[in-house]
């Protein structure tokens, strides 16, 4: 979950039409909406393979999602910055929110899938393709037993990543440490430049 104003930056990074943009914004507020009034009461998790994390803080790549397509783009070095310490302010706000990281040793396929299972009620999933942005299969799913299966499963694939992968004191001094690394980086930037 990005702060808003970057989200309409990266948004605008992207040659979208505007009403594009505009329909990715009201998706986005939807979202944050609906973490925001339920992060007291569930529990939040985003798993995360560390291909990304790692992308993100030693190339300044992200996969962008938007309402209707997933765009990789390039990010300045400030950006990556914001996105990772956005990361330690919820994670350190918000009790019922952590971020694990899968390994790069896990069994994943080649697709990329964002699934969410919104309180046992309904699971919402996405694939993707890498080579291609847009989702080879959007679905919601509401039959009981095939939700729980997914809890079930999710639950699961917790349990197989590692403990310092999913500890939220370890991840949390990992991304400051990161941070702290990009911040001297950055400085050497300006004053070279």
């Amino acid at each position: 979950m990005f702060p808003e104003n970057l989200y309409k930056k990266l948004l605008h990074m992207e040659d979208i039409e505007k009403d594009e943009i505009n329909i990715s914004l009201e998706f986005y507020k939807r979202r944050l909406k609906s973490f925001l009034s339920n992060i007291y009461n569930y529990k939040y998790t985003d798993i995360c393979h560390i291909d990304c994390i790692n992308n993100l803080i030693k190339y300044r790549k992200l996969y962008l999602y938007s309402h209707n397509k997933i765009s990789l783009i390039n990010l300045d070095l400030r950006d990556v910055i914001n996105i990772l310490k956005n990361m330690v302010y919820l994670l350190k706000k918000y009790d019922n929110y952590n971020i694990v990281f899968i390994s790069q040793n896990s069994n994943i396929s080649d697709f990329i899938v964002y699934c969410m299972l919104k309180e046992r009620n309904a699971v919402i999933m996405e694939t993707y393709e890498y080579s291609n942005d847009i989702p080879i299969v959007r679905m919601s799913i509401k039959e009981p037993m095939l939700v729980k299966a997914f809890e079930v499963y999710f639950n699961e694939v917790l349990d197989h990543i590692a403990p310092m992968n999913k500890d939220k004191n370890e991840i949390i001094n990992w991304i400051e440490h990161q941070i702290n690394l990009l911040e001297k980086q950055h400085q050497e930037c300006i004053i070279f430049s």
